[in-house]
C-alpha cells in the first residue's frame, strides 16, 4: 500500500509541476488578495489533509489495510484539489 501511495503522490506532483516553497507561498499570498473564498477553501483542504495523514499513520500502525487504502485514496483526492487551486492561480497570474 505505502509504495503505491508514494508513487501516486509523485505522479500528482509531476502532473501539477512541483513548486518550490517560495513560489507556493507567493501563490497563496496572491490567492488571498484576489480570491478570499478560494484561499479559505484551500486552507480548509490543508487542515483536512493533516487530519487524514494523522489517521493514516494510526491505521498503518494498526495494520488495517482496507481502511488504510480508503484513507490514502481520500488523501490523494484532497491533495489534487489543493494543487489544482494553486495551479489555477499560477496560470492566471
Amino acid at each position: 500500500m505505502t509504495s503505491e501511495f508514494e508513487m501516486r503522490k509523485q505522479k500528482l506532483k509531476e502532473k501539477y509541476e512541483a513548486m518550490s516553497p517560495v513560489e507556493r507561498k507567493e501563490l497563496k499570498r496572491l490567492l488571498k488578495q484576489k480570491n478570499l473564498l478560494a484561499y479559505r477553501h484551500g486552507e480548509r483542504i490543508k487542515r483536512e489533509l493533516l487530519r487524514l495523514e494523522a489517521r493514516r499513520a494510526q491505521m498503518a500502525c494498526g495494520h488495517d489495510d482496507a481502511q488504510l487504502s480508503e484513507i490514502e485514496d481520500r488523501i490523494i483526492q484532497k491533495k489534487e484539489q489543493f494543487l489544482k487551486i494553486l495551479y489555477d492561480v499560477k496560470n492566471r497570474g
